[in-house]
């Protein structure tokens, strides 16, 4: 009875140790899985990151190409506008200011028509002012000289244009009663004249000195 009772007992323990070993080898099958499901989901992670950065690298280089392609036509604009400049530079005994270049002809008096057909003859014509900083250039250039400039109202009296066919709207320089006089005849002062930093109007035949102007 008693070896009976103890080959029940070992036969019952041989029983849990195999539920026990099932019961490991099913939970590390489990654990297994669970690893390799994790390592599959990390490796896809990984090959999608490694697939992102490609594509970041490339769009990166598209934008370096486009920069650098930027870069080269602005170095060219630069280079064109530089040269551009050059190529505008003032002609020999004109002088340069802003965007134009000026000729101050001082040596013997010409009526105001006259000097227009000298300074249209050099592909210039007489100074239009446009600015207080040109006024103040050409009064620096001009001295005491009185000099005929783009400024008439012989098309109509007391409308005053200048030669490029814009009215008298920008800031004005007359002096004193300026401008004072004439019927619009022969004996009228229809043309302009610059004279201590001032202007004047004055008859279009009197012989004066002249300023021109090319606009670059």
């Amino acid at each position: 009875m008693k070896t009976a009772l103890l080959l029940l007992l070992f036969c019952l323990s041989e029983a849990a140790a195999d539920d026990i070993r099932w019961e490991v080898k099913a939970l590390f099958q489990r654990f297994k899985s669970q690893l390799e499901g994790q390592h599959a989901d990390m490796a896809s992670r990984l090959s999608a990151s490694e697939t992102k950065m490609e594509e970041l690298v490339v769009e990166m280089q598209k934008h370096k190409a486009a920069m650098n392609l930027e870069i080269t036509q602005l170095k060219g604009e630069v280079k064109g506008l530089k040269q551009l400049k050059a190529d505008k530079s003032c002609p020999s005994g004109w002088t340069e200011f802003g965007d134009s270049c000026y000729y101050t002809a001082m040596t013997e008096g010409e009526s105001w028509q006259r000097s227009r057909e000298y300074c249209r003859n050099q592909g210039a014509d007489l100074v239009v002012i446009n600015s207080r900083e040109e006024q103040d250039f050409i009064d620096g250039i001009v001295g005491d000289n009185r000099l005929w400039i783009g400024l008439t109202d012989s098309e109509k009296e007391g409308t005053w244009k200048w030669v490029d066919g814009t009215p008298l709207t920008t800031p004005t320089y007359w002096g004193g009663a300026q401008p004072d006089g004439g019927d619009g005849g022969a004996g009228g002062e229809d043309c302009a004249v610059f004279e201590t930093a001032q202007w004047h109007d004055y008859p279009c035949g009197v012989a004066s000195y002249w300023i021109c102007e090319i606009v670059c």
